[in-house]
């Protein structure tokens, strides 16, 4: 996991460097062979793994699958709390943290949602690639991951930060065998989000021309978004049905 990390953030680094910072819809793509190449990888990679394991997954009981969803997005909270407080809503933070103690403990460690039962609904997630944009620090070039996808130097940067700046990651353990529950609770939530997004990532793949553009300009789009809502928004803004 450290080698995959160290790779990550050379290839984040090359990419940043490449170009000097675009509007998001200027956004270069500066090394867009490498990144179709990797795009493809992920695509084979999804179909013959991924993609079966979530199709099985799917076969589960709902209310395990609701439980787990629950679970991962509780797991989540802390990274989200932590970053609303830095975007300047603090308000936000405080009761995404009180989600987290109640579904923690009465939720038996998020798998059921009595905080929403309190009327204290769930927050939109957010992260610190978020923070960063609404910080104002430019994407870079655009970047596709190995397994993770569609990404920017901003948001690996975000993403690794995000890691170590989770207060969750220091509670459960930052050494073995606690480092090894941390990733394979981030590894159950992107199945579980994989999972509810088949139908979806199936329509895109029978309707677009060019699928790694597709997925480029989702990505982009999103994500915009998100830095826009985190810079523009109130406490009471906050409340979406949008969770992911």
């Amino acid at each position: 996991m450290k080698n995959y990390l160290l790779i990550v953030i050379t290839f984040l680094f090359i990419s940043l460097i490449s170009k000097s910072a675009f509007a998001v819809e200027q956004l270069p793509d500066c090394n867009e062979k490498i990144n179709r190449a990797i795009f493809n990888f992920n695509m084979e990679l999804d179909k013959d793994v991924i993609k079966p394991i979530a199709q099985t997954y799917n076969m589960l009981p709902s209310p395990i699958k609701t439980g787990v969803s629950n679970g991962t997005y509780n797991f989540n909270t802390t990274k989200t709390a932590i970053n609303e407080i830095l975007q300047g809503h603090v308000e936000d933070g405080l009761i995404s943290s009180s989600r987290f103690v109640i579904n923690s403990t009465l939720g038996f460690f998020g798998t059921f949602d009595p905080a929403s039962e309190m009327g204290i609904k769930k927050r939109s997630r957010t992260d610190f690639g978020i923070t960063l944009g609404a910080w104002g620090v430019p994407h870079g070039c655009y970047a596709v991951l190995p397994v993770f996808g569609p990404s920017s130097p901003r948001d690996g940067l975000g993403r690794l930060v995000g890691i170590y700046a989770d207060p969750f990651y220091y509670v459960i353990g930052n050494s073995d065998p606690g480092v090894e529950t941390y990733y394979s609770l981030e590894a159950l939530d992107l199945l579980n989000f994989r999972a509810e997004n088949i139908k979806a990532t199936d329509s895109l793949e029978k309707s677009s021309i060019d699928l790694y553009a597709t997925y480029k300009s989702l990505f982009l789009q999103k994500r915009e978004t998100l830095v826009n809502n985190a810079s523009n928004k109130t406490s009471t803004e906050k409340e979406s049905s949008d969770i992911r």
